[in-house]
């Protein structure tokens, strides 16, 4: 499988797994209204310093791609948003707005066509799963998991001692006392919000790797790994308990995760 087939299916396996398909909106931005264009890097050019560019720290490079972001834009009637290198997989992932006269659809598949792109797809936006915690024991959602799975035994055997997970989800309270010092990374892709603690990634975090044996709150599956907080998702203010994600902030987080 390519490293596009691989990044591919992983975004695909963790929107089928955890996420549905939203209608709510990323505040300063229209995600409804927006495509990722991925367009193959040029070759690395040589510097009579012996340094080769290759990514968006080196100024020559990064114009030329911003020349060439902004060439296709144009092209195509589109605003240029926003952008991403990823060199590791020989892309640059740009986001486009597509004017309110046509589909974000119709628009993909034109610009798929162009030589200078390797594809394009409308970004999607998905909802977390999972519902409110107890208002009268905020521990019962995980309590099932603890008779079912057999935790105490199990962490006789592993307790994920070596092991690195990345989260991506909203973002996570570092300070949780289950949590601190569980975080190897805590980091933020969503564009345009403060980077805040929220309800569904600290959650989904202490159900990983809350500590065990400290007398506060629960422990997690496996107390023992270590955490690349990586936040992809954001809590909508007007409904606490709505947690979104963009197909453009999953795609930061998880090229950063691999």
């Amino acid at each position: 499988m390519t490293l596009r087939g691989v990044f591919t299916l992983l975004a695909a396996m963790i929107a089928a797994c955890w996420m549905t398909p939203a209608a709510a909106q990323h505040s300063g931005s229209d995600p409804d209204r927006q495509i990722l264009v991925m367009v193959t890097h040029p070759p690395d050019h040589y510097r009579p310093n012996g340094a080769y560019g290759g990514d968006y720290g080196d100024q020559l490079t990064r114009s030329s791609r911003e020349r060439l972001a902004r060439r296709i834009a144009g092209k195509y009637g589109l605003r240029l948003v926003d952008a991403w290198p990823m060199p590791m997989i020989g892309m640059d992932c740009f986001v486009m707005a597509v004017p309110e006269s046509r589909t974000t659809k119709d628009v993909a598949d034109q610009v798929s066509h162009d030589p200078s792109v390797a594809w394009a797809q409308p970004v999607e936006l998905y909802a977390a799963q999972g519902s409110a915690d107890s208002p009268n024991d905020p521990l019962f959602a995980a309590e099932p998991a603890t008779q079912q799975w057999h935790l105490a035994d199990l962490h006789r055997i592993a307790t994920g001692r070596g092991i690195t997970v990345a989260v991506v989800d909203s973002g996570i309270d570092s300070r949780h006392p289950d949590l601190a010092g569980q975080l190897l990374v805590n980091r933020s892709f969503v564009a345009g919000q403060p980077d805040v603690a929220e309800r569904h990634g600290t959650g989904v975090a202490g159900i990983i790797a809350a500590k065990a044996d400290n007398g506060i709150g629960i422990a997690g599956v496996a107390p023992d790994v270590r955490l690349l907080g990586l936040r992809a998702c954001w809590q909508i203010e007007r409904a606490p308990n709505s947690t979104v994600c963009d197909s453009f902030s999953l795609a930061k987080a998880l090229y950063f995760a691999v």
